[in-house]
């Protein structure tokens, strides 16, 4: 599946792609490392890193590549281009507390159905769902106070957050596609994405 995801990439949108996800890992790596409160060893380096890096390829990476690959799927011309602003902002605001995490997106076009953009937008929400769900399960397996069980636990809050975001059905976020194709499938997804996101935060 996944080698479907990466073919057809041009140079260019290897490079965006490149530089957005150095970048989000960058803005992520120093939100945390700022919300420990403590000072950085190289055991902490290494878990925000792994943290940051996992969680941007898997919750923001293939977020996109899930909608370039339904797009294309119906013919339609998909690519990553980054957003040099929204790197901007992002490694700025993760020093105030929070991250504007929107570094670029996939810009699409020619399918016009509703039901064809309403499932290519819904592509990137449910890719999140499903790892977090995934990522979830590795954590409750893994050993009390490991590597292991701090990388993926950062992985499943993460990509469960973007799940249910995403879904907020104003333009020009995922949500406003999905609800103006089919209203019930929005809302079951929301309702999982939502109960699952409540029982990770509580």
């Amino acid at each position: 599946m996944f080698r479907g995801y990466f073919t057809s990439t041009s140079r260019e949108e290897t490079r965006d792609i490149l530089i957005s996800v150095g970048a989000l890992t960058l803005a992520f790596f120093i939100y945390n490392s700022i919300q420990s409160r403590a000072p950085l060893n190289g055991y902490d380096t290494v878990v925000y890193l792994l943290e940051a890096f996992i969680g941007m390829v898997t919750a923001f990476l293939l977020h996109e590549l899930s909608h370039r690959y339904v797009a294309r799927s119906y013919g339609g011309i998909a690519y990553f281009r980054m957003w040099p602003f929204g790197i901007v902002l992002a490694l700025l605001t993760s020093l105030i507390g929070f991250i504007f995490a929107a570094p670029g997106a996939v810009n699409i076009s020619g399918i016009y159905g509703r039901e064809q953009m309403g499932k290519t937008a819904l592509a990137g929400p449910m890719t999140n769902l499903v790892l977090g769900i995934a990522f979830l399960g590795i954590f409750f397996a893994s050993q009390p106070g490991s590597l292991m069980e701090q990388v993926f636990y950062f992985a499943a809050v993460i990509n469960l957050w973007f799940s249910l975001f995403n879904m907020i059905p104003f333009p020009p976020l995922d949500g406003s596609k999905v609800i103006s194709w089919n209203i019930g499938y929005f809302a079951i997804f929301v309702a999982v994405s939502l109960v699952i996101n409540i029982y990770i935060f509580i």
